[in-house]
């Protein structure tokens, strides 16, 4: 946030600042989605908010190409 400050994309009229983001871990083949959101309120309050999920988009898993269901299964 200091550096948004510094570098003049966050200013007093600033209400609200969302962040994301995702990762991959190409080991498991999952995706992490990461959301952190910042709301400034009327009296000079911050509140933050960080939301972190996991997400296999790959439908094929192993060299056999076998299709899974988000479960898991077969």
């Amino acid at each position: 946030m200091h550096d948004l400050e510094a570098n003049r994309w966050v200013d007093q009229y600033t209400r609200a600042v969302v962040i994301e983001f995702n990762v991959l871990n190409p080991n498991s083949k999952l995706f992490n989605q990461v959301i952190v959101s910042f709301e400034y309120t009327n009296d000079g309050g911050t509140l933050w908010d960080v939301g972190v999920d996991v997400v296999q988009l790959y439908r094929y898993a192993g060299s056999a190409a076998v299709l899974t269901d988000s479960r898991g299964g077969v």
